[in-house]
């Protein structure tokens, strides 16, 4: 259940371009969304590219729809570092390996920080290797090598329940 006022959202910050994180940007623009990303993420979605995405290759194996496709969202914007949103402060880093240009965000808030990891680092510490051009092992090893090092207070994975004990 959301509870708030959703009035309040002002942007979407995506995690990578796979179409279960990305698929919807234009309707967040159209939704009057700023929406953020990686560099690499948002010059895919600018040009709704399905080779980079990887979609067209998930749409072929069936897990997508034929007639899904990725729509174009041409006011996507790259963000990076350190960005501050009302009083929160949210760092934004790269996190390579999963797919190329994903990054991880950490939220710092007076309780603690914590950590948004998209598809890097799911439930109980699993990771996603997949078979794509893009899925690079040496660096998801160093990706997850340096997410270690962290301190953080709470995971919130891209799918899957939040670990409130990092």
């Amino acid at each position: 259940e959301v509870t708030g006022d959703l009035r309040a959202v002002k942007a979407v910050l995506i995690t990578h371009y796979h179409a279960d994180h990305a698929g919807g940007a234009q309707r967040a623009a159209g939704a009057l969304f700023s929406v953020l990303g990686s560099e690499r993420t948002v010059a895919a979605l600018l040009a709704a590219d399905e080779e980079a995405t990887s979609l067209a290759r998930a749409r072929r194996a069936g897990v997508y729809p034929d007639d899904y496709r990725l729509v174009a969202c041409p006011s996507a914007r790259a963000v990076h570092g350190p960005v501050g949103v009302g009083s929160l402060l949210f760092d934004v880093r790269p996190a390579p390996g999963h797919c190329d240009g994903h990054i991880v965000v950490e939220l710092h808030e007076p309780g603690g920080v914590s950590l948004f990891t998209g598809d890097v680092v799911f439930p109980g510490g699993t990771v996603s290797v997949q078979p794509l051009p893009d899925c690079r092992l040496s660096d998801y090893a160093d990706t997850v090598a340096r997410l270690a090092e962290r301190t953080v207070d709470a995971i919130f994975p891209g799918h899957g329940p939040v670990e409130l004990d990092a």
